[in-house]
């Protein structure tokens, strides 16, 4: 057995790397000259320190120049320690302000920040930021449990008579699209989640945006249904938008309710739906915005998709052709 650096004979201890045999003393770094002791990489069928092989053929980071030999990004085609990447190139997280390098979130306001914080906080119902201090100037819990960012708190409506005259201003801009309700009573109450849920009974079971129900009542004498009456049920402290949106929908019920027959879930939803639609677009501004985008994604069969088939409808045929047709008919026609 002979020894591949000095080529002498072994006779005690000795050092195997592959195929071949070293004296202890004799298994060198091509690079540095010294003993090589644990760990080693090649090149080009020399032996070197890790360290040493890294100095001189490891890839060189784009922004410090020193070797790569951990995890590194690729950034604009050069390779970058993760670190000089997060501390140079990375977003920002918008809640602790590190950088940003694995999984990420970003809402519809732009703001960005890591997943986990998703879990950290509780999400403003009615825009989606976070209730965090940095992002939606932190939040408020109702006591029924619904979690609200305080830029949204801010225009929440409270008082009982400040939400009737609401909604009485939202009957009044649909009395002049055509949606005119006249003389027909429609008292409004505010509630918590909790009864508004016993109101709404499976129908809107696990739909956790719904703010309102118009609850229906009737006597029936033989075929002839007489003695109609409706009540819209709120909830307590919406934002004014949400709430405008919120009470064109339900408004929509009532007018449905007096002036056709019982409608599929799909067109009866969905058309109360475009009135809401209506009253963001009259709204303006980002917060309007933010609802319309809600609406057009909503993947929901009568909230989302009877929306979208509402509002095709319209654009095609006029809006005058949709209320004939919640007068006349129980479902979308059979050719849209």
């Amino acid at each position: 057995m002979v020894c591949a650096d000095c080529r002498e004979p072994i006779t005690g201890r000795y050092l195997k790397v592959g195929r071949l045999t070293f004296h202890p003393e004799h298994f060198r770094c091509r690079a540095c000259g010294q003993v090589i002791v644990g760990g080693f990489q090649t090149h080009q069928g020399a032996f070197l320190h890790p360290a040493c092989f890294a100095e001189r053929h490891a890839p060189r980071c784009g922004v410090c120049e020193k070797p790569i030999t951990d995890r590194y990004v690729q950034h604009e085609g050069r390779a970058v320690h993760a670190t000089c990447y997060g501390k140079h190139f990375a977003a920002r997280c918008d809640v602790c302000r590190r950088a940003i390098v694995g999984t990420w979130l970003k809402d519809h306001w732009g703001h960005v920040y890591h997943a986990e914080h998703q879990r950290e906080f509780a999400t403003c119902l009615y825009c989606g930021r976070l209730c965090h201090d940095a992002i939606g100037g932190g939040g408020v819990r109702y006591a029924d449990g619904r979690a609200i960012c305080r830029l949204c708190h801010r225009t929440a409506v409270h008082r009982d008579g400040d939400v009737a005259r609401t909604v009485a201003a939202i009957r009044r801009r649909m009395a002049a699209w055509g949606v005119d309700l006249g003389a027909i009573e429609a008292p409004v109450q505010t509630v918590d989640r909790h009864r508004l849920g016993q109101l709404l009974g499976r129908s809107h079971a696990g739909i956790k945006a719904v703010s309102g129900i118009a609850v229906m009542n009737w006597e029936r004498h033989g075929r002839e249904v007489r003695n109609k009456r409706a009540t819209i049920c709120l909830l307590h402290g919406l934002p004014l938008q949400w709430l405008e949106g919120t009470a064109a929908h339900e408004l929509m019920h009532v007018w449905n309710f007096h002036h056709g027959p019982p409608h599929a879930f799909e067109l009866e939803e969905g058309s109360c739906n475009y009135l809401s639609y209506r009253v963001h677009q009259e709204q303006g501004g980002e917060m309007a915005a933010y609802h319309i985008e809600s609406l057009m994604k909503d993947p929901h069969p009568a909230y989302g998709v009877g929306f979208r088939r509402v509002k095709r409808f319209v654009e095609r045929r006029g809006f005058d052709q949709l209320l004939l047709l919640l007068q006349r008919a129980r479902d979308f026609p059979m050719f849209e």
